[in-house]
């Protein structure tokens, strides 16, 4: 999905092309704010139902937020809100780890119990985030699955699996800075290998989306605010 916004507005848009906006996603406090608030809706407008929120994120050594799927948007959460804590640990802005846990259903057929995984952004610009991009360079972001999952060459980049970290950890989701001259398509997200097979669950995909739009709007904010 492509991601298209105005910076007048304060409602930006996902989806295969601008003639197709699948979802809105609502900033509350618009651009300017230091670390807005987002919603992600279920259609093109939004005034359509909240999919999956977050309150805003900043720049800080350790910071926490909460990703919260309203009761009836998955049938994992027909009854409840569910609600996912999102820490944020970094040494550098480059080395920034946003991590969280969440339970994905089992393997279709087995009787074992929803288990708990968790999952890690990390900042990228390799093979991963050119092949989305469609440029010969591109930033952003790859979410890595930490626990569980196929194992992968590790390594250099020269020499380690494509998808796969150089711990050799599977990557299952990107988000990346568009790298063509667009001033209205602003990035790209893409679910990768078991990412895109429906195994973790909708509750999944919710969170790993609105984590990720958090981590390109943080960009987007810090690099306006530099320039």
């Amino acid at each position: 999905m492509n991601g298209y916004y105005k910076w007048t507005s304060t409602t930006f848009h996902l989806g295969p092309s601008a003639a197709e906006k699948l979802f809105a996603v609502s900033t509350k406090g618009g651009w300017f704010d230091s670390s807005p608030p987002i919603s992600l809706h279920s259609g093109p407008s939004a005034k359509d139902p909240v999919l999956g929120k977050a309150k805003g994120i900043g720049k800080w050594s350790t910071m926490e937020t909460t990703v919260t799927v309203p009761r009836g948007m998955t049938p994992a959460n027909p009854d409840r809100d569910t609600h996912t804590t999102v820490a944020m640990k970094y040494t550098s802005w480059k080395d920034a780890h946003y991590t969280f846990s969440t339970r994905v259903p089992p393997v279709p057929g087995s009787k074992e119990p929803p288990q708990l995984e968790t999952f890690e952004w990390r900042s990228t610009s390799g093979t991963e985030a050119k092949e989305i991009s469609g440029g010969s360079w591109s930033s952003g972001y790859k979410l890595v699955r930490m626990t569980g999952g196929p194992a992968g060459e590790g390594g250099a980049r020269k020499v380690r699996d494509v998808g796969f970290t150089s711990d050799g950890r599977e990557i299952v989701a990107i988000i990346v800075h568009n790298s063509s001259w667009s001033l209205s398509k602003g990035m790209r997200f893409a679910f990768m290998g078991t990412g895109l097979t429906g195994l973790f669950g909708e509750e999944w995909e919710i969170t790993a989306l609105v984590t990720g739009l958090q981590l390109w709007i943080l960009d987007v904010l810090t690099a306006t605010a530099s320039s």
